[in-house]
C-alpha cells in the first residue's frame, strides 16, 4: 500500500510544482492524449528523486491522485512549449527498449569475444608479442549498425 502523504512531502521538499517547465527538457510523468487534434499534452511530472524513492505503482498511483485521472503508466517525456502555451510532449520511454535490445546483442557478441581471447592459444601469441587485436563492440555506435 502507497502512502500518498510521504510522496507528496517529498515533492514539496523538492519543490517540483514550483520549478519553471523549460522547454525541449526532459521530465519524469504522464501525459493526456486528445484524440480530436492528436496531440500529447502534458499533465504532471515527478521528481527523479521521488521516481527512484518508490516503486512504480506507488508514483502511478500518487499522479491519479494528483489529476484525478487515471495514469496507466509513467514514462519520460520531452516537453515542447508551442507559441501559444500548450505544453506538448514528445514520448521518449520507447527509446530505452531499443537501446536495450541492442545492448543485449553487443553485450553477447562481447561475451564471445572475451572467449575467444581466453583460448589458450591466443593466450600464447600475446605471451609471445603477437597481439591479435580483437575488436570489442562498445555502447558507442551502438544504434548506428
Amino acid at each position: 500500500m502507497y502512502d500518498t502523504y510521504s510522496i507528496e512531502l517529498d515533492e514539496e521538499i523538492l519543490d517540483t510544482e514550483n520549478m519553471e517547465m523549460i522547454d525541449q527538457k526532459y521530465y519524469i510523468g504522464c501525459y493526456l492524449h486528445i484524440r480530436v487534434e492528436n496531440i500529447l499534452l502534458f499533465h504532471n511530472k515527478i521528481h527523479l528523486n521521488t521516481f527512484m524513492k518508490y516503486e512504480s505503482n506507488e508514483i502511478s498511483n500518487y499522479l491519479s491522485d494528483q489529476g484525478n485521472i487515471w495514469v496507466p503508466k509513467i514514462d519520460i517525456l520531452q516537453l515542447h512549449i508551442l507559441s501559444d502555451d500548450t505544453y506538448t510532449v514528445v514520448v521518449k520511454t520507447f527509446w530505452i527498449k531499443i537501446i536495450q535490445r541492442s545492448w543485449k546483442r553487443v553485450y553477447k557478441q562481447r561475451q564471445r569475444s572475451i572467449q575467444i581471447m581466453k583460448t589458450l592459444n591466443n593466450i600464447r601469441k600475446r605471451e609471445i608479442g603477437k597481439i591479435n587485436a580483437i575488436n570489442l563492440p562498445s555502447i558507442y555506435g551502438l544504434l548506428t549498425n
